[in-house]
Parts: structure tokens; sequence; C-alpha cells
């Protein structure tokens, strides 16, 4: 190999080292490469940029986690101790032993954290639905099934669910809502793929709309009345679930009375050869 070559094979290893030449150059001039006797040095060298570039991205994500769940657990026990509203920035930065700018880098405001936080309980509610969903015999049962478990879960923490599902989050509900499940990663045991389709959205409505679309496939009820039902049963639903944070009713007689009336409202818009299964 003359002297030329060896010039050039050290000029481009060093700059592959050095980060200055882009992908796309290394990519361009792999086939000159090989051709003088450098491509497997290249390509060496190459990958394992790449899977260092990997590993400090996972680091950098691994670091971003832990950080946020200590923000994320220092929220949650202010919430558990004191209530929603004794949240602050700078207390939750005070309890986690970070400053109220580092609390910034991670979050994009007090709502942000306060979401992510309160979506913790939810938790709670997704184990229970998953182990009874298991035993349904239809769309029907499983609509009323995890409609009871939603009641009994939120009507223990009205305060929570309404923040959840009714507070003003601005558009970023649904990017937070997603952003916790991936946060949670292999933390939790839940199979989620038994209620996917509704798992990262906190539009309760429509939660409710996907599966009782799943009982108008099962002809149980026309698209119209199921439309028409979900109305008048999230009407229903947030009534009484002001009724429970208000102290007017108590949680159990909440979810007895929230049950009776959405079988009551089915009865009503359900086809009539299926009455008799409400």
């Amino acid at each position: 190999m003359n002297r030329s070559f060896l010039y050039l094979r050290k000029l481009l290893l060093s700059r592959i080292v050095n980060d200055t030449v882009t992908t796309l150059q290394v990519l361009f001039f792999m086939h000159f490469v090989s051709r003088i006797g450098i491509y497997d040095s290249v390509s060496k060298i190459y990958h394992t940029k790449e899977l260092t570039v990997k590993n400090t991205n996972n680091r950098a994500l691994l670091r971003q986690r832990r950080i946020m769940g200590y923000f994320i657990e220092a929220a949650d026990e202010i919430i558990t101790e004191s209530g929603i509203g004794a949240v602050t920035i700078r207390n939750v930065a005070d309890k986690a032993g970070y400053t109220s700018a580092t609390l910034y880098n991670y979050f994009d405001n007090l709502n942000h954290l306060i979401f992510l936080a309160t979506m913790k309980r939810i938790e709670e509610y997704n184990n229970d639905v998953v182990s009874r969903v298991g035993n349904c015999k239809n769309s029907l049962d499983s609509y009323l099934t995890i409609s009871e478990c939603f009641c009994e879960h939120s009507f223990k923490s009205p305060e929570i669910y309404a923040l959840i599902f009714f507070g003003n989050h601005d558009s970023k509900v649904e990017e937070y809502t997603k952003q916790h499940y991936e946060f949670l990663g292999n933390k939790t045991n839940i199979d989620y793929s038994v209620f996917s389709k509704v798992i990262e959205i906190n539009n309760l409505s429509q939660r409710s709309h996907i599966m009782l679309m799943d009982c108008v496939n099962d002809g149980y009820f026309s698209s119209g009345n199921a439309a028409d039902f979900n109305e008048v049963a999230m009407l229903l639903y947030r009534s009484i679930l002001k009724d429970v944070s208000d102290g007017k009713i108590d949680a159990k007689s909440a979810v007895s009375k929230n049950m009776k009336y959405y079988r009551q409202l089915m009865r009503f818009y359900i086809k009539p050869e299926h009455k008799d299964k409400v």
C-alpha cells in the first residue's frame, strides 16, 4: 500500500472519530474505502460510535425519568397529605431536593407535574379493571363492569378524577397521558391490551363511546341510541361525581346510585330483545 493511501486512511479514520464527517458522507465513501483496504476499520469505528451515541441517549433518558420521578413522588406525597391545592412549584422542588429552575427543565408547568402525579392513582383502577374484565361474557357485560369499577375508584378520589378527566389541561393532555405510560416502562405488570383502545384517552365521553361501539357491533344498540345513552350517562356521572366531591353523598351510595340509573337508561336505549341482559 503506497504512502498516499496510508495518508488517506489516516485522514478518514480521524475525521470519523472526531465527528467531522456526517453519516451521509460515511455511507458515500464506504464504497471507496473498500477499494483501499480500510473498509473494515471504518465500519468498525462508525458502528462503535453509533452504539456510543445510543448508550448516551439511554443514559440521558434514564436520568430524565429518575429526576422526573423524584418530582412526581414529591407532588404525590403533598397531594396525599394536604390535597391538590397545596401543590406548588417551590414546595415540590424543596421536597424533591432540587431547585424550582430544575423542575422547569422537566415539566412544562405546574399543571403538567400535577397531572402526572395524579395519574399514578389511575394505576389502582387500571389494575382492578383488568382483573374484572377478564371474567366478562360479552361487550355489554364489559361496559357495565368497567363503568362500575370506574365509579368505585373515582368516587373514592373525586378531586383527583375530576382533575384528570375534566380539568383544564390545555391541548397537551393526550401527550401527558402517553408520557405517563411511557414513563412507567416496566414498573407495572398490568396487561393494558385488555383495554388498549381507551388507555391513553382522557376524554371520558370518548372512552365510553369507544366501548359502546363494541356493543353496537355486537347488536345491542343502534349507533344513534348508543350515542344518546352515552351523552346522558356522562351527564349523570359528572353530576354524581360533583355530589361526592361536595360531600352530599358517600362513595358507596354514589356507586349504587350511578349504576342503578345506568341500567335504567340502558333498558330504555337498548334493543328490545336485549333488555333482559341489563
